[in-house]
């Protein structure tokens, strides 16, 4: 199945089924079932889920699954035959009309979820994660719109410097009391302060940037999103659609190595392992934009650059085998108090991420030495 997440379909189906499964049930408990019915039903269907589910099926592809395609065209038909038709409507002609569909919605269902007669091909694999990779970023891009137009309300409704008000994010209106569920409105001036820009005759346009509370919470959240759906949910697909390896076994998640999504990898593990500040993300490999002990502090710019950025060619591109890792993980665990401290001592002295990975082989030959074998004497 191609065309589209197969989680987006499943939910498709099921808001079908229960707005016509609702309207059927309506239509049973009609009183008078041999009259005409107030009103277009299958206009009201067709400006609704059921027409939204006909507009959006040219994007399933179903030509390479028989079964699908015969599932998809039957649902299609009883639903056309519904929204349609241009005469009017008794309540005993439309519900067996309607019973129609929901009967063809349990072999739709079934025919997307069963495992495919032929694997989804790469292309189509990179083209879901593309749209995912895109998506994801409009919304992440756009998440700061809501709260910029309450603050401009705000500023709109006083003469000079606006007097405490406060967000109320249940209603998403501006109240004059604070209670539950209420920001002050100084509070989101605050975070969402991206800095200052001056012009004067001698300088010209000098910008005085600041990163908002706002943008590193929607910037953690967008890479540590995308870190898990590349991770959990691509990468492997994308490794069984390459096929096979050179030596004929099947090629493992770990041989697919694309730099944007390590990179990513790396950007997300200092959002929410060291507080923002640049540890890992100083070994980027396309995301140059980090100095290693400063604040992960990334401009919409420099955001708005990954829109053409998805790594589309080197998913395509094939694999090679990945290196045998040379370390093994401690199987012993610590105080968080303890790796925090030496965490912070490694960083005072100026210790790089090369040295810092020879922390724990030092303190294991420690160990060692602290603990000689017991001889026959002892």
């Amino acid at each position: 199945m191609a065309g589209g997440n197969l989680m987006h379909w499943v939910q498709q189906l099921d808001e079908l089924e229960q707005v016509v499964k609702n309207l059927a049930d309506a239509m049973r408990l009609h009183p008078r079932q041999d009259e005409w019915i107030a009103g277009d039903p299958s206009q009201a269907l067709r400006e609704t889920t059921p027409g939204d589910y006909l507009r959006d099926l040219p994007r399933l592809n179903t030509a390479d699954d028989p079964e699908l395609q015969r599932a998809s065209l039957a649902l299609a038909l009883a639903i056309r035959a519904v929204t349609g038709r241009r005469q009017r409507w008794t309540a005993r002609e439309l519900v067996p009309a309607l019973d129609a569909i929901c009967a063809g919605i349990a072999p739709m269902r079934a025919a997307l979820t069963a495992p495919a007669a032929t694997p989804a091909t790469l292309e189509s694999i990179v083209a879901e994660l593309r749209s995912e990779f895109t998506l994801s970023l409009a919304v992440m891009l756009s998440g700061q719109y809501a709260v910029v137009t309450k603050l401009y309300e705000w500023y709109s409704a006083a003469s000079g410097v606006p007097g405490d008000a406060y967000l109320d994010v249940r209603r998403f209106e501006i109240v004059d009391q604070a209670g539950p569920g209420c920001i002050p409105m100084r509070d989101l001036e605050i975070a969402t302060h991206g800095g200052v820009t001056m012009l004067t005759p001698q300088t010209g346009f000098v910008s005085f940037d600041r990163f908002s509370p706002v943008q590193q919470l929607l910037y953690g959240q967008w890479f540590a999103y995308m870190h898990s759906l590349w991770d959990e949910q691509y990468r492997g697909r994308v490794a069984a659609a390459h096929g096979t390896a050179p030596d004929g076994s099947p090629w493992d998640s770990r041989d697919i190595r694309v730099p944007i999504f390590g990179d990513i990898r790396r950007i997300r593990n200092d959002y929410i392992h060291n507080k923002g500040i640049v540890d890992e993300a100083s070994e980027t490999e396309v995301l140059t934009w980090f100095t290693e002990g400063k604040a992960a502090a990334i401009t919409p710019e420099q955001m708005m650059s990954l829109l053409t950025m998805f790594p589309e060619s080197d998913l395509l591109e094939k694999p090679t085998p990945a290196a045998k890792h040379s370390r093994k993980p401690l199987p012993w665990s610590a105080e968080p108090n303890v790796i925090e401290h030496v965490q912070q001592r490694a960083r005072q002295l100026g210790l790089n991420r090369k040295a810092r990975k020879d922390i724990g082989a030092a303190a294991l030959d420690l160990w060692l030495a602290a603990n000689p074998v017991p001889t026959a004497d002892d």
